[in-house]
């Protein structure tokens, strides 16, 4: 600057618009020492750099052997992103550029992961789930295994009662068929007597609409003889006459079918009206009924030991003669 100072000064006519740079030599040699430096330090950074480049280079390779065994980790599904990382080892020679493709190859197997380890914690639960399920079937079959076991055993024992029922139901339809038979009989013979005692002994009304009840001590009805503790008979009374009316004496008696007495229960000789003369019974019950036109009379009588199986025959009198008779069965 001051050389060209100088120069200035001495040329007062020259142009003050036109400038002139005169360089002086020792300012040469200081530019070259200047740009000598400069190559020197683009050197040194050339070599640095290098050393640098040969790190990443090792580094990237570390970085790809890492990547490959992921991928073998993850059976075959990084495939695509392996191919992907070595083209562009080929292609991208820039260190930044190479960087941020790792970073996302990286995110990308990140993902990948983390959607795997999602998946697989979905097929867990769902395992565990149809492991749940298939437990409670199994214990659900189990119990119908049993079920049907137990109901195979109760068919069979139904099969077994089917039977038995089948064959006592014949046996009682062969009874019912005797028993109408023996009834058919004994309603004959019933008549025939009612008949008879109709003629020896009238009272001028009849006893109709006989109900008999065959009764145990639970108050359960039977048709057992060894289970009879009472036999209850009802009856009709209906249009009594008026002279026969009022206060009457009632008398109940009970015969095998033959017309023997029976002896398990107490009995009382008592004596009714006949035609010709007093006719003697033997009077299981006897009531005092106040009798009007209409009503219904029950009488019973209580054996003191089992009665014998069979037929019997009931009659009823009142102190002014007979006044009807019906028959019963004991099994």
């Amino acid at each position: 600057m001051a050389d060209w100072k100088k120069y200035s000064q001495s040329n007062p006519d020259s142009d003050p618009e036109v400038t002139r740079t005169e360089i002086d030599p020792s300012s040469g040699s200081t530019l070259t020492w200047i740009l000598g430096g400069l190559i020197a330090v683009a050197a040194i950074f050339a070599i640095y750099f290098g050393f640098r480049s040969n790190d990443y280079q090792n580094r990237s390779a570390n970085l790809a052997a890492e990547l490959e065994s992921t991928r073998t980790n993850l059976e075959g599904e990084l495939v695509d992103v392996h191919s992907a990382y070595d083209s562009q080892l080929v292609v991208n020679e820039g260190l930044s550029a190479e960087i941020e493709t790792r970073v996302a190859e990286v995110e990308e197997l990140q993902n990948q992961i983390a959607s795997a380890r999602k998946q697989l914690a979905t097929s867990k639960a769902n395992t565990d789930e149809i492991r749940s399920r298939l437990a409670e079937m199994e214990e659900l079959k189990a119990a119908l295994e049993t079920d049907l076991a137990n109901l195979q055993m109760t068919n069979d024992s139904l099969n077994e009662t089917n039977t038995a029922l089948a064959v006592a139901l014949d046996e009682s339809k062969t009874q019912v068929a005797q028993m109408s038979t023996e009834i058919e009989n004994l309603t004959v013979e019933n008549q025939r007597l009612d008949r008879r005692l109709t003629l020896i002994a009238p009272a001028g009304f009849k006893a109709e609409n006989f109900r008999i009840s065959v009764e145990r001590r639970n108050d359960k009805l039977t048709s057992k003889a060894r289970r009879a503790d009472e036999v209850v008979v009802k009856f009709d009374l209906d249009n009594v006459p008026s002279e026969k009316q009022g206060q009457r004496e009632l008398y109940l008696a009970v015969t095998a079918l033959n017309g023997n007495p029976i002896t398990v229960f107490p009995v009382e000789e008592v004596s009714v009206p006949a035609a010709n003369e007093p006719l003697r019974i033997s009077a299981a019950d006897i009531e005092q009924v106040d009798l009007s036109e209409t009503q219904t009379v029950a009488m019973s009588f209580k054996p003191e030991k089992d009665m014998e199986a069979g037929e019997y025959n009931i009659f009823v009198y009142s102190d002014a003669g007979y006044l009807g008779a019906t028959g019963f069965r004991l099994r």
